[in-house]
């Protein structure tokens, strides 16, 4: 415990010492503040649109806090899509040697693409809109999900199963009482980076297929010539991962308590 408070501990002081030398370089002159403004301009303009909004170009008045829930609920449909669709698809690669075969050529063609490749393709089929935002979200949480349970399924201890089959268990007992809780440990390595994913790629849509959210608020500002503001988004956006990261351990340490000796 005291190890854990001291890394965390460690880590807050290397971000104040951070956003100290920030401060210390801007009002020495030493970074233009037109392009690199101080740290106090950027919090006085965080803290302004989390209370009042600011106007940004064709957006409008807008808050922190309206941006980030309409970026919330694309990562929420695209990511719980590929969960949905990922999960059980990766399970039965793992599981069955014949979906396996017939589907490895299709992943190794198309899992080494960036999900962000996909972006034109879908903007001119779907258009501008969720819907291009929902598929590149989908896309690029979908591989990281479905093969981390592929792997995961596969690498479950022969002997569980040959134990539970002994035991007397039917092949449905078997899957949910021994495999998938054996493979949760990956599976949730899976949903982790996924998850991950999921967020850096709904800002990156953002920039070019709706005119709502975080990563929309970046792209206006930065025509609007708000520097400010961009840097107010940017970590935004990252206390908001460190957040569903820090959901996602809470989530996986305590459905896996049972386990002894995981490491997370």
């Amino acid at each position: 415990m005291g190890k854990k408070k001291f890394k965390i501990n460690r880590g807050i002081r290397t971000i104040i010492l951070f956003f100290v030398l920030w401060e210390l370089t801007s009002q020495l002159g030493l970074l233009e503040s037109f392009h690199i403004p101080s740290p106090s301009t950027v919090f006085k303009t965080f803290f302004l649109l989390l209370v009042e909004g600011i106007h940004v170009g064709e957006l409008g008045r807008v808050t922190m806090f309206k941006m980030a829930r309409d970026s919330l609920s694309r990562v929420c449909v695209g990511f719980f899509l590929a969960l949905a669709i990922g999960f059980p698809i990766g399970f039965w690669m793992g599981w069955n040697k014949t979906v396996k075969a017939f589907l490895e050529n299709m992943y190794t063609v198309l899992r080494p693409l960036p999900p962000f490749a996909w972006v034109p393709l879908s903007l001119f089929f779907l258009g501008p809109g969720n819907l291009t935002s929902f598929f590149v979200i989908w896309i690029g949480a979908f591989f990281p999900i479905s093969l981390n349970t592929l792997s995961a399924v596969e690498n479950v201890e022969k002997r569980y199963i040959r134990a539970a089959l002994t035991l007397g268990l039917k092949r449905r007992q078997l899957i949910w009482e021994v495999v998938i809780p054996a493979a949760l440990p990956g599976i949730f390595t899976g949903i982790r980076i996924g998850l991950g994913m999921a967020w850096g790629l709904v800002v990156a849509a953002e920039l070019v297929a709706v005119k709502t959210g975080l990563g929309a608020l970046i792209w206006r500002a930065d025509l609007v010539m708000r520097p400010d503001i961009i840097l107010a988004g940017i970590i935004f956006i990252g206390m908001i991962a460190y957040g569903l990261e820090q959901g996602i351990l809470w989530l996986q340490q305590n459905l896996l308590r049972w386990q002894k000796g995981l490491v997370i």
